[in-house]
């Protein structure tokens, strides 16, 4: 598989996939903690599998994925892809681990391995679900991850 095909899929998977980070706030606010395992629920509002890349010859889907977030800020990923091309379907699986910052909603993710996944932001709404938003691929694609 390229490296592009293995980034572009790390960062639909986390696009996510999925670094988070405490932000302490006034004295008076609890300290926020996204920490749990979260699951890919839906790629551009339907259920799984979705389509988060296409090319003339080759099309990408999400078959699965999950990131659990853990409050000394790290995280961990996994995801299974589908590619499709003329020659057929491969199924592929990868994982991954990097550390998250939370700023505000933004989950900023970065990976220990920028070779398997981009660094990627996803946004939390402070209880059990994160957003990934990426409008700029070959596929706009909008991943949602519950706890």
């Amino acid at each position: 598989m390229s490296r592009y095909a293995k980034q572009s899929q790390w960062a639909l998977l986390l696009a996510g996939a999925i670094a988070v980070g405490g932000c302490g706030g006034t004295g008076t606010e609890p300290q926020r903690d996204p920490s749990g395992t979260y699951v890919l629920v839906s790629v551009n509002g339907s259920p799984l599998p979705g389509v988060v890349s296409r090319t003339t010859d080759r099309t990408t889907e999400m078959l699965a994925s999950s990131v659990t977030i853990t409050a000394n800020q790290r995280f961990a990923f996994s995801g299974r892809t589908r590619m499709t091309t003329a020659s057929g379907a491969n199924e592929f699986t990868q994982t991954g681990t990097g550390s998250w910052q939370l700023r505000g909603s933004a989950l900023d993710m970065v990976p220990d391995d920028p070779s398997i996944m981009a660094p990627t932001t996803l946004t939390w709404d402070g209880a059990a679900t994160l957003t990934a938003n990426d409008p700029t691929g070959t596929v706009p694609v909008v991943m949602v991850f519950r706890k």
